[in-house]
């Protein structure tokens, strides 16, 4: 992580405004509890530059989301899901964005075809999940099935 946040880093002050160099530090800055301004910032360069790229759209709506946009956040998203339809990290994000705007019944869809999509790759993001921080996997966990037996 650090060499690769390393590299980005000297493309970004090579070139500040180029989109493929913006774009992974953003989505690595917010899953490694970096700053999530810095983050947003970088996503928003990296959907400007690639504004037809379904990840520049992931990573924009999971900087908004973790900024608390969720209104904002869920187009992104969708935007997303629309255009890559069997990517489980897509309707994952956008279940949990429905769920923070407490659109239950859509969240639910999205969970479920995240995974119908691929019951073993939910299964790795939960084991990813859990060696982060136990806390954040049963939390993750949790929301899942209470969305399933409602």
């Amino acid at each position: 992580m650090a060499a690769a946040q390393t590299l980005y880093q000297k493309a970004l002050a090579i070139q500040p405004e180029d989109a493929l160099a913006c774009e992974q530090p953003g989505y690595l800055m917010i899953e490694h509890r970096g700053s999530v301004n810095v983050a947003l910032t970088l996503a928003q360069t990296a959907r400007r530059g690639l504004p037809n790229l379904p990840n520049s759209a992931d990573t924009l709506g999971w900087a908004y989301y973790h900024n608390g946009a969720y209104s904002v956040a869920a187009p992104f998203f969708e935007d997303a899901v629309k255009k890559v339809p069997d990517n489980l990290t897509y309707h994952y994000h956008l279940g949990l964005t429905y769920q923070k705007l407490n659109d239950l019944a859509r969240a639910r869809t999205e969970f479920e075809k995240a995974i119908c999509l691929d019951r073993f790759a939910l299964q790795n993001l939960l084991a990813a999940l859990s060696k982060r921080s136990y806390v954040a996997y049963f939390s993750v966990r949790a929301r899942i099935r209470a969305l399933l037996i409602r």
